[in-house]
């Protein structure tokens, strides 16, 4: 069965992850503005900074997010 939007109205958080999302935050800040103008190559940079997200706890985040998402389905019997 496939997701329907039902799951946007899970309520996240943060809490156990806030500081690898302000990491994360700021290599995006450092790139983001570069990226967004065209002023830097994407297939230089785009390997670079996913480099430093991993590094800052990106996996981190994305495995919290995914128990909260399990969590949440499990208690809709899914």
């Amino acid at each position: 069965s496939s997701l329907v939007g039902s799951e946007m109205c899970i309520r996240d958080s943060n809490r156990d992850v806030l500081g690898e999302v302000s990491a994360c935050n700021g290599v995006l800040d450092a790139y983001r503005n570069a990226l967004e103008c065209g002023s830097l190559d994407p297939s230089v940079v785009l390997p670079r900074m996913n480099q430093e997200l991993k590094a800052a706890g990106i996996d981190k985040i994305i495995a919290e997010k995914q128990e909260q998402l399990d969590r949440w389905l499990a208690a809709q019997g899914r």
